[in-house]
């Protein structure tokens, strides 16, 4: 993932492109529905894929994301930890933004990390 916001910055994506990143961002952070977190998740995920104009790297996605919904909405399951990935999300979107692939990448394996880090954690724990 984080080659893909490096290419989705470099490659200067579409204002399209972006626009429906930035909505998959803000409709993330204004689901209050614990339930829907995961989807919220993966429809920002799925959004920064279809930014690399690459057709392949979205179904490489999809193809993977059944494997991760457990993980994924285990890893989301506090409010605290909702807000972290919405803000790590922010960050890659800032990112993409300024056409800055050193920092969409940067941010991308953050964000990756801190959600790895999420699921050696005991079910329940809330991380900040």
């Amino acid at each position: 993932m984080a080659e893909i916001s490096r290419r989705s910055a470099r490659r200067k994506a579409s204002a399209a492109h972006l626009e429906a990143v930035r909505e998959a961002v803000a409709a993330q952070a204004a689901e209050t529905d614990p339930r829907h977190w995961g989807e919220r998740d993966l429809a920002v995920q799925h959004a920064i894929a279809q930014a690399t104009e690459n057709p392949l790297v979205p179904e490489l996605l999809a193809a993977t994301a059944a494997a991760f919904t457990e993980t994924r909405e285990e890893a989301l399951q506090s409010p605290t930890r909702h807000q972290a990935s919405v803000a790590g999300h922010r960050r890659i979107l800032e990112a993409l933004l300024a056409h800055d692939p050193v920092t969409a990448a940067k941010a991308m394996e953050d964000h990756i990390l801190w959600a790895h880090a999420l699921t050696q954690l005991p079910s329940k724990e809330d991380c900040a």
